[in-house]
């Protein structure tokens, strides 16, 4: 529920006569109000233990000891009370040089004796709605800023929980690889198993980079690199898979000597193997999936115009990814159907093509997809990344 309490202000003003006054003006207008005789006493209240919880403060300039000025200074350093609005009174004839100095002392208003009331109340109350808005942001952010942190941790503790199975399980079968009495055949299914276990490490490393990425949590480890040789280690790690498929991978532009300048070398590859596993699951079986290194302008299928100096594109010849399907499949936890061809959701991990966005976006390029290619029969599929 809203706080429907009255605002509290503090008046400072040495004058008894004029405190008396300021003080039934504001009570009369609604306020709760507390008194300090100078800028010390002020200051004592606010600072304290358990100090005066304010939302404004009216105070006079000439005081002695600690004037009006002074004690804006004062309160702008102060980080627990630098935000408190502060309206200043003077007796004097205001002119550009007086009202100068009250901003450059932090001041956010200016008012001149004799006051007219309805000045004042008005005045104080565009203040105080100003401070509530920002009152009412600074909540929201701090709020969403405590869901991310339970949101994360949260996923760090999933992925904590589901590392311990996954060691034990690779710790088991390491054990058991040597065991010298091990057929060959039972040799090929533990090292295959060893495989598997370790893409669902990766797996669970997506899952806290894609969650430190989307709240802008994720360091990259900064580097420059050759682009084609880190698309090359990734295709040689799919080639057994490529080949379970009969699927051709035709390699062009790797050794283009294509550097990448303030990258993360592991990411990026990570990014590279999401799109390369992607291509190879939803390609045709006995078909060729193109893995391309350049320059935008020369891309085997056209891209929009873009000011990138570097792009890599896969292309598989398979189902296209439907239109409606494209809006989407970037999203977390989304996936097509193996056949590529339904054009709705279905359950599944889902998080490879948005851990590809997020790195991509983080490395200052884009992701994007181009489904069905032009001139290939309402066939095919090209994923696609570009960077700076």
């Amino acid at each position: 529920m809203p706080d429907t309490s009255p605002s509290h202000i503090l008046v400072v003003e040495d004058n008894l006569d004029n405190l008396l006054v300021l003080q039934s003006t504001l009570e009369h207008a609604g306020y709760q109000v507390s008194t300090a005789l100078n800028g010390e006493e002020a200051l004592q209240l606010l600072q304290e233990d358990q100090g005066v919880q304010v939302d404004l403060i009216l105070s006079d300039v000439m005081m002695p000891g600690l004037s009006g000025y002074d004690l804006c200074h004062v309160l702008r350093r102060d980080l627990t009370l630098n935000e408190l609005p502060i309206v200043l009174i003077t007796a004097k004839r205001t002119d550009e040089t007086d009202a100068l100095q009250g901003m450059n002392a932090g001041a956010d208003d200016y008012l001149v004796r004799p006051v007219d009331p309805q000045l004042l109340t008005k005045k104080i109350q565009v203040l105080l709605d100003r401070k509530r808005c920002l009152d009412s942001w600074r909540q929201r952010h701090q709020d969403k800023v405590a869901e991310i942190d339970l949101r994360e941790w949260n996923t760090r503790m999933l992925v904590h929980d589901m590392r311990n199975p996954l060691s034990g399980a690779m710790a088991a079968i390491s054990l058991l690889e040597m065991d010298p009495n091990l057929t060959p055949n039972q040799q090929l299914l533990a090292d295959k198993a060893i495989q598997c276990l370790e893409k669902q490490s990766d797996m669970l490393e997506d899952i806290l980079a894609t969650a430190a990425a989307q709240n802008g949590r994720l360091h990259l480890n900064r580097g420059d690199f050759d682009l084609g040789e880190c698309v090359r280690e990734q295709v040689l790690l799919q080639e057994e898979t490529a080949a379970f498929k009969r699927i051709a991978l035709d390699c062009q532009g790797l050794d283009g000597g294509w550097r990448v300048e303030r990258g993360d070398r592991r990411l990026l590859g990570r990014v590279v193997a999401n799109l390369l596993i992607n291509a190879l699951k939803y390609a045709d079986r006995s078909t060729t999936v193109i893995v391309w290194i350049g320059p935008p302008a020369a891309a085997p299928i056209s891209l929009p115009d873009t000011e990138s100096r570097l792009t890599f594109m896969i292309i598989n010849e398979g189902q296209p990814i439907p239109a409606s399907a494209q809006e989407w499949i970037f999203q977390p936890f989304a996936q097509m159907t193996t056949g590529g061809q339904s054009n709705h959701r279905v359950s599944g991990v889902g998080l490879g093509l948005c851990f590809c966005q997020q790195i991509i976006r983080l490395h200052g390029g884009q992701v994007g997809v181009i489904s069905p290619l032009p001139d290939w029969s309402d066939r095919g599929v090209a994923f696609h990344f570009t960077l700076p």
